[in-house]
């Protein structure tokens, strides 16, 4: 499968929200911190349907990660500018996290884990309609 515009899975989008959690959602995310993940989105095992060649530079890069903080950042209430258009499954995270913001960090950590021990596998989270 290409590369280029693969949408963004409820489980990525769920471990950079933990991200933005742990940090309490500074305007700059730890650059480590979306590195990191970065690296463990490029594995690709959220998305086994495609193999990344040397030409797949931009898939889940570090921008790229960034980009969906930022998307998940100024969807949030009380955000003092402009939303980005983050599309509807982060805007669905968003609402949910409003009221389950426990909820999201622990899943978002739980996907983080499976992903670094390769054990990953997508699960239900209770309310959580994306």
């Amino acid at each position: 499968m290409k590369t280029t515009r693969v949408p963004w899975h409820r489980d990525e989008i769920l471990v950079v929200a933990a991200i933005g959690i742990k940090y309490g959602w500074p305007k700059t995310p730890p650059r480590s911190e979306m590195e990191k993940l970065s690296s463990l989105l490029r594995r690709c095992a959220v998305h086994p349907e495609i193999e990344l060649g040397e030409e797949d530079t931009k898939f889940r890069n570090v921008n790229g990660v960034e980009r969906k903080y930022y998307d998940l950042l100024t969807a949030r209430p009380g955000y003092p500018g402009k939303a980005t258009n983050g599309g509807k499954t982060t805007h669905s995270i968003v609402e949910y996290m409003i009221e389950h913001q426990m909820e999201v960090f622990e899943a978002g950590i739980k996907i983080q884990q499976m992903l670094e021990s390769d054990t990953y596998r997508s699960f239900v989270i209770p309310g959580l309609r994306v």
